[in-house]
């Protein structure tokens, strides 16, 4: 079983006590942002459970079910729409407007409600337990409240806000915290050596050590290369060719196959760095509330004209530049 991070050390004690003590519940709750480590967490509890090895995500299993909302908006910039799948092999891009629907939950807890094939225990594992609509999470009540034999819920939910408070209440909740930054870059030296730009994922992806771990290994590229190369860029921008890059094929790399919302997310905290650490604050601050607002007519409006809107950013963000690379003035 592959050994979890040392910074979620205090969660694998408290669910491991539980277990060895027969109170584990049949519904856990783990709370935190994605990326720190709560779907590591949830794969090995189930392996614990299931006495499972190796990539869980890939595995097929009788007693095992992975769940997660139907991406709506994880495509490439240009619109180019990726299959939407419960596979567990599905990728784990920041997405807006999902929804785990009343279907999907009914076919979770009929597979629940059935006797363990090879143990004691059949499991559902729920990721962003958030996006359940509110006919789902109803749906879930009566299981939560009389749980069949042997049958247990892992929700991973970065948003437990966002949950009824029906279903979380019923659950126990288990919380993972972000580690701090050395942690992070310890970690990530130890398991990537040879990875250049840790200090550019991190700065991109919010120091959230499995993101960062999955855009290593992805292949993905920093947000931060395309972004320098406009500000170089001569003319205006008229276009997003190379952001799209690979769309004839529908197989877009490098920037072009992140999500628009993570792109948002990467480029916000590449300009809140340059807030703090840049030459004009005010001129970033203000670039920064273009983003939130385009973050927000982005969650919105499904049909808006994506294209557009990031034309215009790129152009805000070409102005930001000339601004900061501007050479200073000297007294004379």
């Amino acid at each position: 079983m592959t050994r979890l991070p040392d910074w979620l050390e205090p969660q694998r004690v408290e669910l491991e006590a539980l277990e060895l003590q027969g109170r584990m519940p049949h519904a856990l709750l783990l709370e935190g942002s994605r990326g720190w480590g709560t779907e590591a967490l949830a794969e090995h509890v189930v392996a614990t459970w299931l006495k499972l090895d190796g990539n869980l995500r890939e595995v097929i299993h009788p007693d095992l079910y992975w769940i997660e909302p139907q991406r709506s908006d994880s495509g490439p910039i240009a619109g180019i729409s990726r299959p939407a799948s419960r596979s567990s092999a599905q990728g784990r891009g920041h997405q807006s407007n999902l929804a785990i629907r009343f279907e999907e939950i009914r076919e979770c807890l009929e597979f629940i409600s059935g006797s363990p094939q090879s143990g004691l225990v059949r499991c559902a594992v729920i990721l962003q337990a958030e996006t359940l609509t509110p006919q789902a999470a109803n749906a879930m009540l009566k299981t939560l409240e009389e749980p069949p034999k042997g049958g247990r819920l892992v929700l991973v939910s970065e948003k437990p806000f966002q949950l009824l408070p029906t279903v979380s209440s019923r659950c126990r909740r288990v919380r993972v915290n972000s580690p701090a930054s050395d942690v992070t870059k310890a970690w990530l030296e130890a398991r990537y050596p040879d990875a250049n730009g840790l200090e550019m994922y991190s700065r991109e992806l919010g120091n959230s050590p499995f993101a960062i771990a999955g855009a290593i290994e992805d292949g993905s590229a920093l947000l931060r290369e395309f972004l320098l190369a406009v500000w170089k860029s001569s003319g205006d921008i008229t276009g997003l060719d190379e952001w799209n890059r690979g769309r004839k094929e529908n197989r877009p790399s490098g920037v072009a196959a992140l999500g628009i919302m993570e792109v948002l997310d990467r480029w916000q905290r590449i300009v809140h760095h340059l807030a703090r650490n840049g030459r004009d604050p005010l001129a970033a601050c203000q670039f920064y509330a273009r983003l939130v607002e385009a973050k927000r007519l982005f969650q919105d409006i499904p049909g808006l004209n994506r294209r557009i809107q990031l034309e215009r950013l790129l152009i805000h963000w070409k102005d930001l530049g000339r601004v900061l690379q501007a050479p200073r003035n000297r007294a004379s």
